[in-house]
């Protein structure tokens, strides 16, 4: 079976440019909550959903993919870039996938340019992430589990 990673990045791709860096590294799919809402999940074992954060929380985009997706049973990665990331972020989310029957097995964030509000008149925060190290750490992250999961 195959992986996937459902991800929504808008305010400056941070999040895109990991999770295209990660498809880079392994035989991963990659689908964009903003365009795609509704996928047939059966296909793969491993669900990553990755987002920016608004407002404290991932994009309402990700939230609608999981309750409009069947994830019973599914083992699930999260991952989030935001200007001041926490993992109380993906507190929703969690929620949402234990609610409607997924694994949650890990959770990764990292720092992301953050230009929102009063960041804007400060010419924002974080202006290099994420950086490499984020990046590489993203990496290590997906890849602990991927390796986890095929031994």
């Amino acid at each position: 079976m195959k992986d996937v990673i459902i991800f929504a990045s808008k305010h400056h791709e941070n999040t895109r440019k990991i999770v295209q860096t990660i498809q880079s590294n392994f035989d991963i799919d990659i689908i964009d909550a903003t365009v795609t809402q509704y996928l047939d999940l059966s296909k793969y074992n491993r669900i990553c959903f990755a987002s920016g954060i608004c407002y404290g929380s991932y994009y309402p985009e990700i939230i609608s993919f999981i309750e409009n997706n069947n994830i019973k049973g599914h083992k699930v990665l999260l991952m989030h870039s935001a200007g001041n990331p926490k993992e109380a972020q993906s507190n929703k989310i969690k929620s949402l996938i234990e609610v409607f029957g997924g694994q949650l097995l890990g959770v990764f964030c990292c720092k992301g340019f953050d230009t929102y509000g009063p960041f804007k008149l400060i010419g924002g925060i974080n202006k290099d992430h994420p950086d490499e190290k984020d990046i590489n750490n993203a990496i290590e992250f997906f890849k602990h589990y991927f390796e986890l999961l095929q031994s």
